[in-house]
């Protein structure tokens, strides 16, 4: 039920109460409300000769050409259906206040009654551009050149699928920018990569490079993405004993690379559960990674793991954390049960510090 606005939509009415509008044909140089198409929704107002009007959305439908009163917004009845006398009406396609979008260079515009209406610069410098497939761009500079993008402040960039960038600065590389698939960048001076898709970068001076990666900053001590939480949600399906690297899109790869020059702190709980017999097993392995200028990634010292809760039989179950010098990552690998299906799930909890 799609809601449809068309041009010089207009027709007469003999209806009478509170019911179903029956249309009777177009007035003279206007089209018929068929135009709305069958079962499709559109704003509407209805007159007559006398003080009565009606403001409100219908559903037109084809067979008996009828206009059904969905939603009232204003009435001379005091916002109620107005119950019609004898006589002709004159009912039009048309656009009502309470569902107008104003832009204002002035702020917010409120609308009576009451409704506070979405402002923005109404002369930009550089027009937003939204050029992807219901894509939504929002604010001077902004871009959103993907399938569903979403950007919304000066300068903002949302250039992959669902990607989603908010808060605006004067200068484009300070402003926020969604590179990767379904990814979220809120503030300034932030960045998700291209490749961290579905990653989540907030605050000052946030950048995500890895895919599922969840940053949140407010420091800009270091500059961009030096000074982090960072944290992932990991996760994958073993169904033998064969080692397997968990990752955040659940295959066997790392992904969770160490920026050069720095540190990553992390807490990490692993959880195992078996398929039919649902028996469980959980970690909570701490440690640190490093990487130098060189590209050298080791870990610093050892890794701290502990079984927090295990049942009988889950014995075979094991997840050790090592450092990936080839891929420069911190690899998450677990072992399962040579003929159950073990699904596993991690969550990583860190502080990432690095180098200009």
């Amino acid at each position: 039920m799609p809601f449809t606005i068309n041009e010089r939509v207009k027709e007469t009415t003999t209806t009478t109460g509170t019911g179903t509008y029956t249309l009777a044909g177009a007035v003279a140089q206007y089209q018929a409300f068929s135009v709305i198409g069958n079962g499709n929704t559109c704003p509407y107002v209805c007159t007559d000769t006398n003080t009565d009007w009606e403001v409100g959305i219908g559903t037109y439908t084809a067979a008996g050409t009828t206009l059904a009163r969905t939603t009232i917004l204003a009435s001379s009845n005091a916002g109620a259906a107005v119950n019609w006398g004898a006589g002709t009406k004159t009912i039009a396609c048309a656009y009502p206040a309470k569902l107008a979008v104003i832009l204002s260079s002035a702020g917010p515009v409120v609308l009576t009654p009451g409704i506070t209406a979405f402002a923005a610069d109404a002369a930009p410098s550089v027009t937003p551009s939204a050029s992807g497939t219901a894509s939504l761009a929002m604010g001077d500079g902004a871009v959103a050149s993907a399938i569903d993008a979403i950007a919304i402040g000066r300068n903002t960039d949302a250039t992959s699928n669902n990607a989603i960038a908010i808060g605006g600065n004067s200068t484009d590389a300070n402003s926020a920018d969604a590179n990767g698939g379904y990814s979220i960048a809120i503030g300034n001076f932030v960045s998700a990569g291209a490749s961290a898709h579905r990653s989540v970068a907030i605050g000052y001076y946030a950048a995500t490079r890895n895919e599922g990666q969840i940053v949140i900053s407010t420091s800009s001590a270091s500059g961009v993405g030096k000074s982090l939480s960072s944290d992932y949600v990991i996760g994958g399906i073993t169904t033998s004993s064969t080692p397997t690297k968990l990752s955040p899109s659940g295959t066997d790869v790392n992904r969770i690379y160490i920026a050069a020059k720095s540190v990553y702190t992390f807490t990490m709980l692993v959880n195992a559960i078996m398929d039919t017999s649902y028996l469980t097993k959980s970690w909570e392995i701490k440690g640190a990674i490093k990487r130098n200028n060189s590209n050298t990634t080791t870990l610093v010292g050892s890794v701290s793991t502990t079984i927090m809760a295990a049942d009988t039989g889950t014995s075979a179950l094991d997840v050790t954390v090592t450092a990936n010098d080839t891929d420069e990552a911190l690899q998450v690998q677990v072992v399962g049960d040579a003929s159950t299906q073990v699904n596993w799930t991690a969550v990583i909890m860190g502080v990432e510090t690095a180098l200009p």
